[in-house]
């Protein structure tokens, strides 16, 4: 099956279009100035011109789209019908710049490709099976009552396909479920303690904020600084939001820009204090997954930097409680990008759940 991956960034629209039995897409972009100089309809029209320009017209026969945040709405990824677009438009207060553009990718979708599923992989899904233990915060529940409010994981594709790997790595050599050290080596990085298929403990919190520093993000603070510098400063929620997400993390440490894989890969002196400061709470929060889980058996880098573990695994390695052979790698780069995560799991979700895909189908081509 030919399948269109699309992933909603900030500004952009990004595309890979992956042909039947291929795992590298053939064509791959992104077009910029979503939502301010470009409609989410202009940005499809142009993808697949620039797929029809490649020669493949007309070919698209599934879509699968990026879904960031949806919060506790679904345990799995599914495909778009009128049922599922309800619940996402339910969600709408809670991420009010990200849904309304996915659900206006997913009415695009139906006009451009006309009876083509539309499968929506939400990177929240994987991150509703955490304990109650793991994903409540102490405060009463009925004042975040109907909020929403709880710990979520952001790279939760990542997390889960890495595990996987990890897991299938490791072979029949355990009697017991794989116990895995999930480190997802973003701009705004993620670690998850995976037991089996069922993830157990995650840094990322309510936002993507919370655990660990990003590129330029601030990662978990005392939130009494943040009513000082309201107080202080007279700085509203915008600002607030401003420093912690745009002027933080690695950028502030280091004074300019600066990705997560030159800090940890830097040897140079100015970016030194950004190196310790991250690699600490790295070690911080694997230590975290590794109670969690009372143990581990492998630990496995994913992410757009995911070639930074073969530096970072054996820095864990020398600092970390480990079984077996001392002197065996316990860790493993998950190279694989998060389109091509996507593309591969299009076709058994179409398969395992023809039901849906055929109230997909009657619903596309029912519409005007």
């Amino acid at each position: 099956m030919n399948r269109l991956v699309l992933n909603l960034e900030p500004n952009a629209l990004a595309y890979g279009f992956f042909p039947t039995g291929k795992q590298a897409p053939m064509q791959q972009g992104r077009i910029k100035g979503i939502r301010t100089d470009v409609t989410v309809s202009d940005a499809l029209e142009q993808i697949l011109r620039q797929i029809e320009c490649g020669g493949y017209s007309l070919s698209v026969e599934s879509v699968a789209l990026h879904v960031a945040a949806s919060g506790d709405l679904f345990r799995s990824h599914t495909v778009a019908t009128p049922n599922i677009i309800e619940k996402l438009k339910s969600y709408v207060p809670f991420a009010p710049m990200h849904i309304p553009a996915v659900l206006e990718i997913i009415e695009c979708c139906f006009w451009c490709l006309p009876g083509r599923p539309v499968v929506l992989f939400f990177e929240t899904a994987f991150f509703t099976k955490l304990p109650a233990r793991e994903y409540l915060y102490a405060i009463n529940p009925d004042t975040l009552g109907g909020t929403g409010i709880r710990r979520y994981g952001y790279h939760g594709l990542f997390h889960e396909a890495a595990s996987r790997a990890a897991g299938s790595s490791l072979g029949n050599k355990q009697n017991r479920t794989a116990k895995i050290v999930s480190v997802c080596l973003e701009p705004h990085p993620e670690i998850a303690g995976v037991r089996g298929a069922e993830p157990v403990m995650v840094s990322g919190g309510a936002t993507p904020l919370e655990g660990l520093p990003g590129q330029t993000s601030c990662g978990e603070i005392d939130s009494g600084v943040l009513l000082t510098l309201a107080r202080m400063e007279q700085w509203g929620p915008e600002q607030l939001n401003l420093l912690l997400t745009q002027q933080s993390g690695m950028m502030a440490l280091a004074g300019r820009p600066v990705t997560i894989q030159e800090v940890l890969l830097s040897e140079e002196v100015d970016l030194s204090l950004a190196k310790q400061v991250l690699e600490y709470r790295i070690l911080l929060r694997v230590g975290m997954a590794l109670a969690a889980m009372d143990g581990f058996d492998r630990i496995v880098f994913s992410g757009r930097y995911a070639t930074v573990g073969r530096v970072l695994g054996p820095w864990l390695q020398q600092r970390l409680p480990t079984t077996g052979i001392s002197n065996q790698p316990v860790w493993q780069c998950y190279e694989t990008p998060l389109m091509r995560i996507m593309a591969e799991q299009i076709d058994q979700i179409l398969r395992n759940r023809p039901e849906t895909r055929r109230e997909s189908q009657a619903h596309l081509l029912a519409t005007p």
